[in-house]
Formats: C-alpha cells, structure tokens, sequence
C-alpha cells in the first residue's frame, strides 16, 4: 500500500447515494485487515466502506488496497478489494466493485438516513 499525506475531497451539497449506507455500533463494527493494520469500519454499503485511519502515514489517494473483512458475528473473513476514494483526518474512504462487499451486514448495522 502506498502512503501520502492527508487528502480531502469533500462530498458536493447535490450528490446523492446510490446504495443505502449502514452504520454500526462501537462493539458490532466490521474490521478491515490491511498491510499497515486492522481498522474498524465506520460505515459500509454495497460499493464502498469508510474506515477508522489513525496511523500517521496516510493512504494514498487513488490507490488501489487488497485486505480481509473481519466480521463481528460469526461471518467467514471475506477478501476486499477496491479504490480509495476519500482521506480524511481519522477516516478513509474505499470504493469496491460490485459484488464485493456484503448485501447484508448484519443485526449490528443500522441505516443512516
């Protein structure tokens, strides 16, 4: 995985979601194993998941990640790969192809409105 500085892109006012996005509880959160460590996943939907990104070195913008989603039930670990597509202060943005991420994320996931 390739790392920069922090980059943010912020959402314009008129785009909209294409996929209803869910969110979890601190204890019910997905985790995703990457290289540099395993992050809680703050919210996810069909084509995409926001992580917790503390560490100091930054994820690239733009670069492709490969890494394992770690359920909170008693799902198998899934392969994830994608794109990301937002790095924030606290938090990355990665965008998946469809099919890769889950349709169903569980009794823990609560839609955001």
């Amino acid at each position: 995985m390739s790392f920069e500085p922090a980059v943010s892109f912020p959402r314009a006012d008129s785009e909209r979601r294409r996929n209803e996005r869910f969110c979890f509880a601190p204890a019910d959160r997905p985790r995703l194993r990457l290289p540099d460590g395993t992050h809680p996943v703050l919210d996810a939907s069909v084509q995409g998941l926001r992580i917790r990104h503390l560490l100091p070195e930054r994820p690239q913008f733009g670069a492709h990640i490969s890494g394992m989603l770690l359920f909170s039930d008693e799902r198998a670990p899934q392969l994830v790969q994608g794109l990301i597509v937002r790095v924030q202060e606290g938090s990355v943005a990665i965008h998946c192809p469809p099919g890769v991420l889950p349709t169903q994320w569980g009794p823990g996931a609560t839609p955001m409105s």
